[in-house]
C-alpha cells in the first residue's frame, strides 16, 4: 500500500523495531522551536539572543559546526536552482497582480515538472527508494494544491486524477493486490476481478474497459452495456459539461441508465460500485482514499472543497490504525493543515520541499501568523529559516539561501549578516557578489566586515595597495595608516612598490568626507611617493628636479605624520640630494635660505624624538645626524651668502 512505501522510503523509519527515534537536541529550548526541526539549525542558533530581546545571532556558536549539512545529488541541485527561480518569479509577478489565487495557482503548476524530473533521474541512478520519497512529495503536493492552492470548486475529477497518480497499483509493483492490466485475464479470475474493480472505484475507467475486453467480457450483451456505461460516466470535462448544472444533469441520466441495467456475479458488483452503492465500495476499496475517491465519482460529483471534509469522515471512520503518511493526508482533506504540515516535516525529510509549499500556502492565505501564541515567528518564516540554513555552507548553493532568508524580516537579515561574516572567501568574484549582497540588503557593517577580512589577506600576501583600497572601503583608517607608513618605508629603501602606490586609489575628495585620518595617510602617500620619483629623477642627472623634490619634503615635514624614523628618513634622502648637487650648480643656490633653515630646523626637532633602530648602534645614528648638520649647514650659508 502506498502509505507503507511511504514509510519505508523516508530515512526516519529506519530504526528498529520498538526503537525510539531520539529527540532532536533542540527540542527542550522552549516554545520558540517547538517545530522540531528535521534540518538546518537557523532556528536553533537564533534561540538565545531573540530570548534576550536583541535580535542577533548568538557569537558563541559557529554556525558551521553545529550540524552536518545535507549532502544534495546533482538532480537535486538542479531542482533546487530551478525551484529559487519560480520562487523568485512569483515575487515580481505579485506586483499589481489582480488575481493572486490564480497566480499561486499556476505557479504551484510550475513547482511540479521538477518533481517528476527528479524522481525519474533517481529511478535511472538506481535509487529506488529516494524516487521512491520524491513520489510521495509529489503525492503530498497534489493534494495540497487541489484543497488549498486550486481556485476551482469541483474536486471530484481533481480527486480521480489525484487517485491515479498515487494508487499504487500504479507505482507499486511489490502490492500483492497490484496485477498488471495486461496480466488479467480470465485464468486467474478473482485476482484480476478485484483489480479491475479498485480501477473503477479509482476512476482509471479506460484501464477498467481494456481489462474487460482482454477478459472476453464484452462476448455478451450484458458486459457490452457495462463497457459503454463505463466509458460514459459523467464527469466535469469544460466542453460538453461545462458547468456544474449541466454535469449533474447528465449524471442524473446516466445514474438512470445504470440502475435499469440488469446483470449477475462479477458485472454486478461493478454495476453496484457505478451506483455509488456504499457496502460494495467499502468491500472493494483498499484504503479510505480509495473509498472517498469511489463516493466521489458515484454519488457526489458536484460536491466543493467545502463540502468534502464530510464526506472524509465517514470515509476515514471506517478504518483504523493509519500511520504517519496516511495521517498526513488525512489531515489535508480535513482542513487541519498545520497538522498536516508537522506531519509532512516529518515523512518528507527535504528541507526544500515543505519551505516552497508552505510559501505557496501562505501566499494563498492559508498559513496563520504564529507557530505558538508565545512566540513572535511565523511558521513561513521558520520553514525558509530551516531550509535556507540548510545549504547555506554549501560551496554553489549558498547564493540561493540569501533569497530565502530575505523574506524572512530581522531575522533573516540577521542570518544574512551571519553568513557573509563567516564564509571564507575564495576568490575576487565571489567577493563582489558578497559586497553587491551587502549593498543590497543594506548590511553596512557586514560590507565592513568582509573588506577589512579582505584587506589583512591582501596585507599577509603583501599586496599593500590592494590592502590600503580595500581598508578605505571598510573605513578602517588605523589600518590605512599603517599600511601607508609600511608603503614609505619601502618607497624610502628603494624598494619596488610604485606599482602597489599607484594601485592606490587617490579619490581623496570621497575619503575626506568619511575620514579627515585616511585622508591625510593617503596624500602623505601620495607625496611621498612624488618625492620618491623626483629624488630617481636626480640620481639619473636632472639637477633641476632636486629644488622641487626638497620642497616636496619639507612639506611632508611640516605635516608630522608618521613617526621620528621616517622624518630622520626623509631628511636623510635630502641631504643625499643636496650632497649630490653641490658640485653641480656653481654659485647658484638650489634653495633658499628660509627653506635650508627649515631643513635644519626639522633635523633639530627630529632628533628630540628618534629612537635607534633595531640593529642600529648609537654611533651609528650620531654619525648620520652630523653628517646630515654639516650638509644643511654648508647649504644654509650658501643661500644665505648668495642672496647677499
Amino acid at each position: 500500500r502506498i502509505c507503507k512505501m511511504a514509510g519505508s522510503s523516508a530515512p526516519h523509519f529506519g530504526l528498529e523495531e520498538g526503537e525510539e527515534k531520539p529527540p532532536p537536541k533542540w527540542e527542550s529550548y522552549g516554545p520558540f522551536t517547538k517545530m522540531k526541526a528535521t534540518w538546518g539549525c537557523g532556528n536553533e542558533i537564533f534561540f538565545h539572543d531573540y530570548h534576550r530581546g536583541r535580535g542577533k545571532p548568538d557569537r558563541g556558536k559557529s554556525l558551521f559546526d553545529l550540524k552536518a549539512w545535507p549532502t544534495l545529488t546533482p538532480q537535486e541541485k538542479i531542482l533546487l536552482h530551478d525551484w529559487h527561480r519560480i520562487f523568485h518569479g512569483i515575487r515580481k509577478s505579485m506586483h499589481g497582480c489582480k488575481d493572486i489565487p490564480g497566480l499561486v495557482h499556476q505557479t504551484s503548476l510550475q513547482y511540479l515538472p521538477g518533481l517528476i524530473t527528479l524522481s525519474e533521474s533517481l529511478s535511472l541512478g538506481n535509487k529506488k527508494e529516494d524516487a521512491e520519497l520524491i513520489e510521495v512529495c509529489r503525492i503530498i503536493w497534489i493534494l495540497f494544491q487541489i484543497f488549498y492552492l486550486d481556485p476551482s470548486l469541483n474536486v471530484t475529477q481533481q480527486m480521480a486524477e489525484w487517485m491515479r497518480k498515487c494508487s499504487p497499483m500504479v507505482f507499486n509493483s511489490n502490492d500483492p493486490n497490484y496485477l498488471p492490466t495486461e496480466n488479467m485475464d480470465s485464468k486467474d479470475g478473482e485476482k484480476s476481478w478485484e483489480s479491475i474493480m479498485r480501477l473503477v472505484i479509482n476512476g482509471s475507467t479506460d484501464e477498467a474497459i481494456e481489462a474487460l475486453i482482454r477478459m472476453g467480457v464484452d462476448d455478451s450483451k450484458e458486459g457490452r452495456t457495462v463497457i459503454e456505461l463505463l466509458g460514459e460516466v459523467p464527469t466535469l470535462d469544460g466542453k460538453s459539461r461545462s458547468t456544474t448544472i449541466e454535469l449533474l444533469n447528465e449524471f442524473h441520466r446516466w445514474k438512470l441508465r445504470v440502475e435499469a441495467c440488469a446483470t449477475s456475479g462479477h458485472l454486478s458488483s461493478l454495476l453496484s460500485i457505478m451506483r455509488g452503492d456504499k457496502k460494495t465500495l467499502e468491500f472493494y476499496a483498499q484504503n479510505p482514499f480509495e473509498l472517498l475517491v469511489g463516493r466521489l465519482i458515484y454519488e457526489k460529483p458536484e460536491i466543493t472543497k467545502q463540502d468534502i471534509r464530510v464526506l472524509v469522515t465517514e470515509c476515514t471512520d471506517q478504518y483504523e490504525d493509519f500511520d504517519e503518511f496516511e495521517s498526513c493526508l488525512k489531515a489535508i482533506m480535513d482542513g487541519d493543515i498545520m497538522d498536516a504540515l508537522q506531519k509532512c516535516q516529518v515523512i518528507v525529510d527535504r528541507p526544500w520541499f515543505l519551505a516552497h509549499l508552505v510559501d505557496l500556502l501562505a501566499l494563498a492565505g492559508w498559513i496563520p501568523k504564529k507557530i505558538e501564541e508565545d512566540s513572535e515567528q511565523n511558521y513561513l518564516e521558520y520553514c525558509l529559516i530551516e531550509y535556507a540554513s540548510s545549504i547555506m555552507t554549501h560551496p554553489t548553493l549558498w547564493q540561493l539561501s540569501i533569497a530565502y532568508f530575505a523574506q524572512c524580516g530581522e531575522r533573516g537579515k540577521a542570518h544574512i549578516r551571519t553568513l557573509i561574516e563567516s564564509k571564507p572567501i575564495q576568490s575576487a568574484r565571489e567577493s563582489v557578489k558578497m559586497l553587491s549582497m551587502c549593498d543590497t540588503h543594506s548590511l553596512v557593517a557586514s560590507r565592513s566586515a568582509i573588506c577589512n577580512r579582505l584587506g589583512a589577506q591582501a596585507l599577509r600576501n603583501e599586496r599593500f595597495g590592494e590592502a590600503v583600497n580595500w581598508y578605505v572601503r571598510s573605513g578602517a583608517s588605523q589600518m590605512v595608516s599603517k599600511v601607508c607608513i609600511t608603503l614609505l618605508q619601502r618607497l624610502l629603501d628603494d624598494e619596488d612598490v610604485g606599482a602597489d602606490v599607484e594601485s592606490v586609489s587617490m579619490n581623496f575628495s570621497t575619503v575626506k568626507k568619511r575620514s579627515r585620518k585616511m585622508w591625510a595617510s593617503l596624500t602623505l602617500l601620495d607625496e611621498v611617493h612624488s618625492f620618491c620619483k623626483l629624488r630617481a629623477e636626480v640620481r639619473k642627472g636632472e639637477i633641476g628636479q632636486a629644488k622641487e623634490a626638497v620642497q616636496i619634503a619639507l612639506k611632508i615635514l611640516a605635516k608630522k605624520l608618521g613617526h621620528a624614523g621616517l622624518w630622520l628618513k626623509i631628511l636623510s634622502e635630502c641631504a643625499k640630494i643636496l650632497k649630490r648637487i653641490s658640485g653641480c650648480s656653481g654659485n647658484v643656490p638650489v634653495l633658499s635660505s628660509r627653506d635650508s633653515l627649515k631643513l635644519l630646523h626639522h633635523l633639530e626637532h627630529t632628533c628630540t624624538f628618534s629612537k635607534l633602530s633595531p640593529g642600529e648602534d648609537e654611533d651609528s645614528l650620531e654619525k648620520s645626524m652630523r653628517s646630515m648638520r654639516i650638509v644643511f649647514s654648508r647649504t644654509v650659508l650658501g643661500s644665505t651668502a648668495c642672496e647677499r
